[in-house]
C-alpha cells in the first residue's frame, strides 16, 4: 500500500491511512496525519504537528514507529522541536530531530520505540492511542522565503508501527502486532491559500488609504482590516475596522483598497487578517503611518457640549508664539482666562474650563494669536 502527503504553507489536512493486520487475522488500523496548524507571516514561522489516532473498536497501546517530514531548506529553516505525547515513564524511548540529511534530502524525524512497554512494566504502561487525533510531535519551522509555495512531504521509512493486543497491557498476554508500513514516495503540490504581494498605507489628510495586492487566491473569504494606536507602549489592542470580501479562488492578480476616515493625530499600525471560507486565517505584516497635527490656527469644538461642570477646549497655532484663550458671558464680560502663554506650533493644546461657580447659559470662548481671533460658543446646563 502506498500513500502520500504533501502540503504547502496552507491549513491543509490529509490522512495517511495505514492498515495493520495482526498475525491472528484480527484487523486493526491507525490513521496518521501531518497538519500545518499555523502559518504566521508576522512571526515568520510555520507550525506543523504529527497526529495519530486508532480506528478499532477498543483502544490499543502504541508500540513503535518512525516518521520523516521532508522540507526545502531554501524555503524553511531547521525547525525547533517540541515534545511528544509519549514519555520515558510510559516505557518509551524516542528521538525528535529537527534537521537531518539523506543525500540531497533534508528532513525532520520523529521516532519512538516501546521496548519497555507491556509485560516488563505491567498493567497500565504504554500509550493507549485514542479514537481522536492526538499530537505526537510538533515542529516549528522559521520561514526563510515567503515567495511562492513550498512542499512538506510525509515519509515513513522502513520501520513499523506496532500495537499491543490488549489495551491494558495484560502481563499474561503481552502479544505485539507489528506490520511493516510502505515508504511514501508520491506527492501533490498544494498552492498557498492567498499569496499577498504587498500592503501599503498612504496618509490623505486625516484619513489613511490602505492598498494591497494578491498574486493568486485559494478559498479566500476575505480580509479583516485591523488597526491599533502606536504609543510608547506597543501593547495596544488590535481593533477590527471592516471586512473586505476576497475573490474566492483565482489565479489572476487582484488589487484591493480600503480608506480609514476620521483619524485623530497620532501614529497607527494596520494589518490584514486573511480568512479562508473554512475559518482558517493568518496575518499580514504590519504597516505604520502617522497623522500629524495641522500647522494652522484652529479652535476645535469643546467637548462635551452642553456640559456641567467642566468641558475641554482644544486649539492649535501655525507658529510658535503667545496665545490667549478667554471665556466671556452673554453680556461680553470676561469670566475666565484659560490659557496665556507661548504655544508650540504643530501641537494640539487642550485646556479644561471649570464652570462650577457660573450660572447656566451660553458662553463665548475666544482664541487670540498673531493678531488673529477665533471664537466659538459653549452651553453650560445645570
Amino acid at each position: 500500500m502506498r500513500n502520500s502527503y504533501r502540503s504547502s504553507l496552507a491549513f491543509v489536512t490529509t490522512l495517511l491511512v495505514v492498515a495493520l493486520l495482526a498475525p491472528t487475522a484480527r484487523a486493526q488500523s491507525v490513521q496518521i496525519q501531518v497538519v500545518v496548524t499555523s502559518v504566521d507571516l508576522v512571526g515568520d514561522e510555520v507550525t506543523v504537528e504529527v497526529q495519530a489516532r486508532q480506528t478499532s473498536v477498543s483502544p490499543n497501546t502504541l508500540g513503535s514507529g518512525t516518521l520523516d517530514l521532508i522540507y526545502d531548506p531554501a524555503k524553511l529553516g531547521a525547525p525547533n522541536v517540541t515534545g511528544s505525547s509519549l514519555s520515558p515513564a510510559q516505557g518509551y524511548t524516542f528521538q525528535i530531530n529537527g534537521s537531518l540529511t539523506d543525500g540531497a534530502t533534508t528532513y525532520a524525524r520523529f521516532g519512538f520505540t516501546g521496548g519497555g512497554v507491556g509485560t516488563d512494566f505491567g498493567d497500565g504502561s504504554g500509550f493507549d492511542l485514542p479514537n481522536t487525533f492526538t499530537n505526537m510531535a510538533t515542529w516549528v519551522f522559521p520561514i526563510l522565503d515567503e515567495s511562492g509555495t513550498t512542499d512538506l512531504t510525509m515519509r515513513m521509512p522502513s520501520l513499523s508501527v506496532g500495537f499491543f493486543e490488549n489495551a491494558s497491557n495484560d502481563p499474561e498476554t503481552g502479544v505485539i502486532d507489528t506490520v511493516p508500513v510502505d515508504e511514501v514516495t508520491d506527492a501533490n503540490n498544494v498552492p498557498l491559500p492567498v499569496e499577498l504581494v504587498a500592503l501599503t498605507a498612504q496618509r490623505d489628510g486625516e484619513a489613511v488609504v490602505l492598498a494591497w495586492q494578491t498574486a493568486s487566491e485559494t478559498n479566500n473569504a476575505g480580509f479583516e482590516v485591523q488597526r491599533r494606536a502606536v504609543a510608547e507602549s506597543r501593547e495596544a489592542a488590535w481593533e477590527a475596522l471592516a471586512f473586505v470580501e476576497g475573490a474566492g479562488t483565482t489565479t489572476a492578480p487582484r488589487a484591493y483598497t480600503y480608506q480609514v476616515e476620521g483619524l485623530l493625530p497620532g501614529r497607527y499600525a494596520f494589518r490584514l487578517k486573511q480568512i479562508d471560507f473554512d475559518g482558517t486565517f493568518h496575518y499580514s505584516p504590519e504597516v505604520e503611518v502617522e497623522i500629524e497635527v495641522p500647522r494652522a490656527l484652529s479652535l476645535l469644538p469643546n467637548y462635551p457640549n452642553p456640559f456641567n461642570p467642566a468641558t475641554t477646549i482644544t486649539f492649535t497655532v501655525p507658529d510658535a508664539g503667545r496665545a490667549v484663550l478667554r471665556v466671556y458671558n452673554a453680556l461680553g464680560q470676561e469670566v475666565a482666562v484659560l490659557y496665556d502663554g507661548v504655544a508650540e506650533a504643530g501641537k494640539e493644546h487642550a485646556v479644561v474650563f471649570e464652570a462650577g461657580t457660573l450660572a447656566t447659559g451660553t458662553y463665548v470662548y475666544v482664541l487670540e494669536h498673531g493678531g488673529r481671533r477665533l471664537s466659538s460658543t459653549l452651553l453650560l446646563v445645570k
